[in-house]
């Protein structure tokens, strides 16, 4: 049955974890009077929100499933980097180049840091060490 969960579980993941950091921008900018448009923005907006998503999809999918979570793993990985590249791809014409490209880059590096510690560590997995 917990099968079923590993998939909504990622990107439940994805969604937590670029909404939390986005929530912090927010009040970032509500409490310290920051601008949308600033550099301190820009970057929790597009890095660390991307760098949450990452690393939260691929841990809570892995982590949910009940075995191989390395196979798991590493099949939402390749999720999360199609979902970084179509996300540079369709958020270039908008935004530029320079700030998708830093997002699909850290969404990447989050959920590639997961991997790492799950193909070390091996099915009981933390990454919160």
């Amino acid at each position: 049955m917990r099968w079923i969960a590993v998939l909504p579980s990622a990107i439940g993941g994805l969604l937590v974890g670029s909404g939390a950091a986005n929530i912090f921008g927010q009040l970032q900018r509500w409490f310290l009077g920051a601008s949308s448009d600033g550099g301190w923005s820009k970057i929790i907006y597009w890095v660390v929100s991307s760098f949450c998503a990452g690393v939260l999809a691929v841990y809570w999918g892995a982590k949910v499933a009940p075995a191989h979570r390395k196979i798991v793993g590493t099949i939402i990985f390749s999720l999360v980097l199609i979902f970084a590249v179509l996300g540079f791809i369709f958020s270039i014409y908008e935004n530029g180049w320079f700030w998708p490209l830093l997002s699909s880059t850290a969404m990447t590096f989050g959920a590639g840091y997961v991997m790492h510690q799950i193909y070390e560590e091996g099915e009981d997995f933390n990454i919160f060490k």
